[in-house]
């Protein structure tokens, strides 16, 4: 029996074993790298669309009578926005993630109905409870999230601090800097 070539058949079997292993297991690991980057940046625009969507702001222009055209469109982009991220985390979070945001998701066109619709009828203390109840759901859909990712819970979303820029001021200063970028834009 020629010992040599048994040797060389098992260490290149051995070998051929262990990369496939290998191969597999960075496959693996790359899809999972690329599913949590994609469910970041998918709860990043959620988030980022909630936090750009309805404001007191708007609830202010309201009761004064003003005219709601920029924060509608404001509101619908958010709408939008959340909306393509709702579809893509139905694929990949697990179902309380996707409740959460579903939770998340009809506060606002709650609060949207309570600023947009003529027929709605809503007080400044039934405002704030709406806003608090999306702090709530902001709340518990960042922890679902850091869950679904596999990470610790973490400090609730606080309430909006009353210091730094009013909401008016935001609005003023958005409004102008769309504005200028309008204007800047080729063809103006």
């Amino acid at each position: 029996m020629d010992w040599t070539g048994l040797a060389t058949l098992v260490a290149a079997s051995t070998a051929a074993v262990l990369s496939a292993v290998s191969l597999l297991l960075t496959g693996r690991r790359e899809d999972r790298r690329w599913k949590r980057e994609v469910l970041v940046d998918t709860m990043v625009s959620l988030f980022d669309a909630s936090f750009n969507s309805l404001d007191t702001a708007a609830f202010d222009a309201r009761e004064a009578g003003e005219d709601l055209e920029w924060h509608r469109d404001r509101c619908l982009s958010a709408h939008a926005v959340e909306l393509q991220a709702l579809t893509r985390l139905r694929f990949l979070a697990k179902p309380e993630v996707v409740e959460r945001a579903f939770e998340l998701h009809n506060i606002e066109d709650e609060l949207y109905e309570a600023v947009f619709r003529k027929n709605v009828q809503v007080e400044a203390a039934e405002w704030q409870e709406l806003l608090d109840r999306r702090r709530v759901a902001r709340t518990n859909l960042f922890n679902a999230s850091r869950r679904n990712l596999g990470l610790r819970r973490t400090l609730p979303v606080a309430p909006t601090i009353e210091v730094g820029p009013t909401g008016q001021e935001m609005i003023n200063y958005m409004r102008k800097r769309q504005t200028s970028s309008n204007s800047a834009a080729p063809g103006n």
